[in-house]
C-alpha cells in the first residue's frame, strides 16, 4: 500500500530538510521525495549525516530495511 509520509535529511548533524514523500509499506520503498523549502541551506553542507522517513509517528531508516529512491 502506498502512503503519504515525511522524508527528513540531516546534513552536518545540524541542518534538517523535511519534505513530503510516498512510502510503499509492502516494499519498504520511499519515492516521490519532494524538494524541501530550505534545500539551499544544505548546499554548503559537508555531507548527509542522517535520513529517515516518518510514518504514523515512527522514524524508519535504512537499518529498518527502508530503501530511498531519489
Amino acid at each position: 500500500m502506498i502512503r503519504e509520509a515525511t522524508y527528513t535529511s540531516v546534513f552536518d548533524d545540524s541542518i534538517t530538510c523535511t519534505s513530503k514523500c510516498k512510502y510503499d509499506t509492502d516494499t519498504k520503498t520511499v519515492t516521490d521525495i519532494e524538494d524541501a523549502d530550505n534545500t539551499e541551506e544544505a548546499d554548503d553542507a559537508n555531507g548527509l549525516t542522517d535520513e529517515y522517513v516518518t510514518i504514523d509517528g515512527h522514524q524508519l531508516r535504512e537499518d529498518d530495511g527502508i530503501t530511498f529512491e531519489y
